[in-house]
């Protein structure tokens, strides 16, 4: 594995490891490790090096958020579907960093854009809504974490609040 931090880590159902680092992901399968990196010729490749969550949704798909986009990982198929960011965010400069993601259920994903709010995406259609930190009540420097509550809620915490959201993403606190 190149690079020292390893930010993710899980083991999908057919028992492969897989490893998110800033250095693009890894699989090891118990006898080989497979690389993923970005590639800027390549769109069929990682949005950016640095993966931030993985999650296996299904047994054919990964999400991974990482610091240049959400992705959507068929290993079945070896294809990637990335999501850079969409309606009110498309002149921010920068990187799209997505530090966290919660599933809501098998289409819906509330994802965290650092520095800038939370998404709601459509693994479907591709379609998202928007809501941008200053929505929020207080200080909310950008979005680190997100997890989900056993009531449904999304609970999210980062530089100066900690709030509450449904997933239509209306602030409950």
């Amino acid at each position: 594995i190149s690079g020292p931090v390893i930010n993710t880590m899980i083991k999908d159902s057919s028992g492969a490891i897989w490893l998110g680092t800033v250095d693009g992901l890894f699989r090891w399968n118990g006898k080989e490790m497979d690389q993923f990196h970005h590639d800027v010729n390549n769109a069929n490749t990682l949005p950016h090096n640095t993966i931030n969550h993985l999650v296996e949704k299904d047994k054919n798909t990964l999400l991974l958020a990482t610091s240049g986009g959400f992705s959507m990982y068929n290993k079945k198929e070896n294809k990637w579907r990335n999501f850079l960011g969409g309606s009110g965010t498309e002149k921010r400069s920068g990187l799209k960093i997505f530090n966290d993601f919660v599933l809501v259920n098998d289409s819906i994903v509330i994802l965290s854009y650092m520095y800038y709010g939370l998404y709601r995406l459509n693994l479907h259609s591709w379609q998202a809504t928007y809501i941008d930190r200053s929505a929020f009540p207080g200080n909310l420097r950008y979005v680190q974490k997100l997890t989900r509550l056993r009531d449904g809620r999304i609970a999210g915490a980062g530089m100066g609040l900690v709030f509450v959201i449904n997933d239509q993403l209306k602030v409950l606190s």
